[in-house]
């Protein structure tokens, strides 16, 4: 599969910003599509300066604009990393259920449409839920959040409906990810925080597995997706380390890189949340087996770059 211009939605987002950057280092010409609400300061450090000039609004609640924005861009392939839901303030149901399941239809079919190549999907690993032991991708889905659900039921309703218009369209599933540009509000920035202002963070006991991956590992995934000589595979991958990793440790590892003092971090004074996953963790072999992809970025060099960006975001450096 030949691909040169590339459209990426959710492309403000966390992982979107990352896949904008790797894919544009790559050679691609990358169209970055976003929400006109969409704060745009993680792409701001995009090379050449093209992507800002380049974006296009979408509203993904709007089949019309969703055609406009595919049909405008022309794009070989989609990477579609957006969502509603990731951030917990985000809880309407019915606007993660449209965003997620209904808005990918239009997607896929505009997509075949306008005769793109393929669609690769960001799913997450919160579809699965809470499972013991590593997590492979025929293992029950069972989601305890309407994110989760939701994301969960756009990928199976998505890989048939594809099916049918015979487009290509590659699912993954990514675990936990750790990289620079991460919202303040989630909890690695705001551990790291803690330990650079001094103030303390409530913490529960921290007794949760996590898989946590290196989102430049991940894109690096996509990328070797998009590379695939026999095009963009019908499938669903995990893309993970396959180490788990206790919350507490994680943030002992925070305590050291940072050479600071463990006591801003107040471990069980706060609950779990209700129905929290104690154990997220993947099992990324058929991954591994169908790319040669290996991860790349240790999980400590991963955390030195959230905290190098937690330091300049802060006006420490």
């Amino acid at each position: 599969m030949r691909v040169k211009r590339v459209l990426v939605l959710g492309a403000s987002g966390f992982v979107g910003s990352h896949i904008c950057n790797t894919f544009s280092e790559a050679g691609y010409s990358v169209i970055p599509a976003t929400r006109q609400s969409s704060d745009l300061w993680r792409i701001k450090h995009i090379s050449a300066g093209r992507l800002l000039n380049n974006r296009i609004v979408i509203d993904l609640n709007s089949s019309e604009s969703v055609k406009r924005c595919i049909e405008f861009s022309n794009p070989d392939l989609i990477v579609n990393c957006a969502a509603y839901g990731v951030d917990s303030q985000e809880s309407d149901i019915r606007e993660s259920v449209k965003t997620n399941v209904f808005s990918l239809l239009d997607v896929l079919e505009n997509a075949k449409g306008f005769g793109v190549k393929g669609v690769l999907y960001l799913g997450t690993s919160y579809e699965y839920g809470d499972h013991d032991g590593p997590i492979r991708e025929d293992a029950s889905l069972v989601p305890v959040s309407m994110y989760g659900a939701s994301k969960a039921a756009a990928a199976l309703i998505g890989k048939n409906h594809a099916l049918a218009l015979d487009l290509p369209f590659c699912i993954i599933r990514p675990f936990t990810m750790v990289g620079a540009y991460e919202s303040p509000a989630k909890l690695i920035p705001q551990i790291i925080r803690a330990c650079l202002t001094k103030q303390p963070v409530k913490l529960t006991r921290g007794l949760q597995k996590r898989d946590y991956v290196a989102v430049k590992d991940v894109t690096q995934a996509c990328l070797s997706l998009v590379r695939n000589p026999q095009g963009l595979p019908n499938d669903c991958f995990n893309i993970g380390t396959g180490t788990a990793t206790c919350l507490k440790d994680l943030g002992q590892r925070i305590v050291d890189l940072l050479g600071a003092g463990g006591d801003m971090l107040c471990w069980g004074e706060l609950p779990y949340r209700t129905n929290e996953i104690m154990s997220n963790v993947s099992d990324s072999s058929k991954f591994y087996e169908f790319s040669g992809w290996r991860p790349s970025v240790t999980l400590l060099t991963a955390l030195q770059e959230a905290i190098d960006f937690e330091k300049l975001r802060l006006g420490l450096r």
